[in-house]
């Protein structure tokens, strides 16, 4: 077990990290950084739309730049 402290100088890096570095995404890039930031482990993204609005479309633009 950690102490806080510890977690908190983790946490301070990253955003130290984060702060020096806006543009960098997170994660796995989709394509579409402005939408979505990129995939981040341990999240669950939902793409979801009425019909015919182009979710399909979307989903295969992102799969290529994300492999």
């Amino acid at each position: 077990m950690k102490p806080i402290f510890d977690y908190l100088k983790d946490y301070r890096d990253y955003i130290d990290k984060r702060l020096a570095n806006p543009d960098e995404i997170e994660g796995m890039t989709t394509g579409i950084k402005e939408l979505t930031g990129g995939f981040k482990e341990g999240e669950l993204s939902v793409l979801a739309a009425r019909t015919s609005i182009g979710k399909t479309s979307i989903a295969l633009y992102m799969r290529p730049q994300s492999s």
